[in-house]
């Protein structure tokens, strides 16, 4: 497990090259999921995270902080 990850954190971090696949785009493997309701863009601007939004940047992954402990209830373990 990486440092200062969940085991659920894992878990999605694990499904992302396979849905990857699915959805027929490059294959992108995460280091680090980060759970946030808003990404800082730059001189003080922020966005909001959508529920239904993935960013994907770097090695990271950030999903809403507020759909934290609910994905894998609705998307199920790998």
């Amino acid at each position: 497990m990486s440092e200062g990850q969940s085991g659920s954190d894992e878990a999605i971090l694990q499904q992302v090259p396979s849905m990857c696949d699915l959805l027929g785009l490059k294959r992108f493997t995460p280091k680090k999921l980060i759970w946030e309701d808003s990404i800082y863009l730059g001189r003080g601007g922020r966005i909001s995270v959508p529920v239904d939004y993935v960013f994907l940047g770097g090695r990271r992954m950030i999903l809403a902080r507020r759909m934290q402990g609910s994905w894998l209830q609705r998307n199920g373990s790998p």
